[in-house]
């Protein structure tokens, strides 16, 4: 669904001339895609994915002749309602030959302000972060408040861009997206004192950071830094402080997101097979809450059967 290094709303008009038309999509019979259907973990995977990611899925079942295309331009249509990649949503609407609706520009230009009110906010930041010199400083800072004294900015300046990076993703700007927040995740953490001694802990703000940029490299197709954040993600919920239960939950959708990085990557890791996905740890997980996944386990060591004796 896009070349690497475009953004989804730059890429639409190149995503559609590579979709197959719906009148040229081959369908198979219906008594074998109704049996196909059945198998189809889609309904169980979705919940534990970002809706950008959906609609990868939604782009495999177009032309899997198993779903009639319209019917999954209308899904797509449904999903993209609620998203701000409004020129992808619009071209949805010239695949099944239907006018967009007057509501689409509505939000298009609601889009644009925001977007323009938070550039202009966070651009002198943005153009110190251009600045190598600027840039090499920020890991010598042992505070949030001495950073923001040498670069005489305050926190709400910090906090905004956040929230420009999050902006930036829902656009499709995943490359963007993940820069900026690498660079926020150079700062020093919001709470640290100076001179505590004690190691900083990982603040709710600091983990959805680390879930953004890996959404950000996954939907970017750079999965060699994806499986780089896997590894870390997956080593900061051992120490975050939270629930057992949300820790759970937040270690089935990491699995789920891996997903991607296994089966979409040119050349799989094998420690993210072997060290991650296949250890002891998440099978037990799969085991615990998200079952389906075995059918992916299996597909692993059916693809590496040298793996075979990591399960009992």
């Amino acid at each position: 669904m896009g070349k690497k290094g475009a953004s989804k709303d730059e890429a639409a008009e190149e995503d559609n001339a590579g979709e197959t038309p719906a009148e040229d999509v081959e369908m198979l019979p219906e008594e074998i895609a109704r049996e196909i259907a059945r198998y189809d973990l889609s309904t169980r995977m979705t919940p534990f994915m970002d809706k950008h990611m959906v609609l990868f899925f939604l782009g495999f079942a177009r032309d899997s002749g198993v779903y009639k295309p319209e019917a999954v331009t209308r899904a797509e249509l449904e999903l993209l309602s609620r998203m701000d990649l409004i020129e992808y949503e619009r071209d949805k609407y010239g695949l099944i030959g239907e006018a967009v609706p007057d509501s689409l520009d509505d939000r298009k230009q609601t889009v644009l302000e925001n977007l323009t009110e938070s550039q202009r906010t966070v651009m002198p930041l943005l153009a110190m972060l251009e600045d190598e010199d600027m840039v090499k400083k920020i890991p010598g800072f042992k505070t949030m408040d001495q950073l923001c004294a040498d670069f005489q900015i305050d926190m709400e300046l910090i906090n905004e861009l956040v929230r420009h990076a999050k902006m930036q993703y829902d656009l499709g700007n995943y490359e963007v997206s993940g820069a900026i927040l690498k660079h926020y995740r150079s700062m020093p953490k919001a709470g640290a004192a100076e001179g505590s001694g004690q190691p900083e802990a990982l603040s709710s703000r600091d983990l959805s950071c680390m879930w953004g940029c890996l959404a950000s490299a996954l939907c970017f197709r750079d999965y060699e830094e994806s499986t780089r954040l896997i590894f870390e993600l997956d080593e900061a919920l051992n120490t975050f402080q939270a629930p057992k239960r949300e820790i759970l939950v937040q270690r089935t959708w990491l699995l789920h997101w891996a997903l991607f990085a296994i089966f979409s990557a040119d050349k799989v890791d094998p420690k993210l097979l072997m060290d991650y996905f296949l250890n002891e740890k998440s099978l037990s997980i799969i085991s615990l809450s998200c079952p389906h996944l075995f059918r992916y386990v299996g597909a692993c060591l059916i693809l590496q059967k040298r793996l075979k004796h990591l399960v009992k």
